[in-house]
């Protein structure tokens, strides 16, 4: 008789702890349930900002993406030209060295066969305004930076005729192998079998003048 009452008093007890783990399982559910609203504006501030965030990238990556346009866009400059030195000319208030060749220096002297000092430097300035002459537009390709930051680049008249080239096949700028790659070594062997320009003369090379100098090029 006492067991059973001792099974009847286990079993009240282990109902009762039933009883109370069920009754803080549903004020959890309850709790939760009344905090649903504030979750799920939670969970929708969250998604908000994510979504804005993306967005933000968006926007920075076609800010970017158009800079990049932008920039690509100056490889190439276009505008009527006016000369510097003979090498060198500006389009757009920006300086732009002829990329392959070397002219002499606006100080650089040459010697005729006559013995009369040339200052061919400004002879070779004279000549590419004579190639500029009557053409409104100038296009240079970019090649590179010098050390300077100038434009350096492969320039055309409207016409499409090289300015390096056309400098080098008159004589009055000089191939550069150590930019050129000797892309102008024909017009250059041309220049000096017909001894024109500074091939009519004794020079200095320009790279060897500037050393001598201590002038940039």
């Amino acid at each position: 008789m006492s067991n059973v009452i001792f099974l009847k008093a286990g079993q009240k007890r282990l109902i009762k702890r039933r009883v109370k783990r069920n009754s803080k399982r549903r004020k959890k559910v309850t709790g939760l349930l009344r905090k649903a609203p504030g979750i799920i504006l939670v969970l929708l501030i969250a998604a908000f900002f994510q979504l804005d965030q993306s967005s933000t990238l968006r926007s920075l990556f076609s800010f970017k993406s158009a800079d990049a346009i932008k920039s690509s866009s100056k490889r190439t400059l276009v505008g009527k030209a006016s000369v510097v030195d003979g090498d060198t000319i500006r389009i757009n208030g920006q300086k732009v060295r002829l990329h392959g060749i070397d002219a002499p220096e606006t100080s650089q002297r040459c010697i005729s066969t006559t013995g009369v000092r040339i200052r061919c430097g400004v002879q070779s300035a004279r000549y590419l305004k004579r190639i500029l002459r009557n053409n409104a537009e100038v296009t240079c390709k970019f090649v590179d930076r010098d050390r300077h930051g100038r434009f350096v680049g492969d320039c055309y008249r409207g016409d499409g005729k090289s300015l390096s080239a056309a400098m080098v096949r008159a004589g009055h700028a000089l191939d550069w192998p150590k930019y050129s790659r000797r892309a102008y070594s024909t017009q250059q062997n041309r220049a000096r079998v017909e001894k024109r320009g500074l091939w009519a003369s004794r020079f200095e090379k320009p790279w060897d003048y500037r050393s001598r100098q201590s002038l940039s090029p």
